[in-house]
């Protein structure tokens, strides 16, 4: 069996609250984002596995792991995943952008994990 692909996401701002930054790194090679707005760090930190969502697509992998550092955020990605239901406006973005479609297709193999 083989093994899932893992992106990794991370996101912050300067000053805070500022300028929002994210990198995804896939298959060791990391992506950097800079044109993402202005916000505060939790805006940041949920930006990045959009963006990792966007490259996802973008190789056209459906079964892959995101993986990021902010325990309170992936922990809501991972509930809104699991029930269809965000409690948080940035868990309805996770969600639009896993699920575009009714069908659940794009996202129904993404996990998202705390590391």
């Amino acid at each position: 069996m083989a093994r899932r692909l893992k992106l990794f996401s991370d996101g912050g701002c300067r000053p805070y609250p500022g300028r929002l930054e994210a990198a995804v790194v896939i298959r060791g090679r990391p992506q950097f984002f800079d044109e993402l707005g202005t916000g505060s760090n939790a805006d940041a930190e949920w930006r990045a596995p959009l963006c990792a969502v966007a490259i996802a697509r973008d190789f056209g992998l459906e079964d892959v792991e995101f993986v990021g550092d902010s325990l309170e955020m992936v922990r809501q990605a991972n509930r809104a995943m699991a029930t269809g239901y965000a409690d948080s406006g940035h868990a309805a973005a996770w969600l639009l952008h896993c699920y575009p479609t009714s069908d659940h297709s794009v996202g129904a193999g993404h996990s998202f994990r705390h590391r």
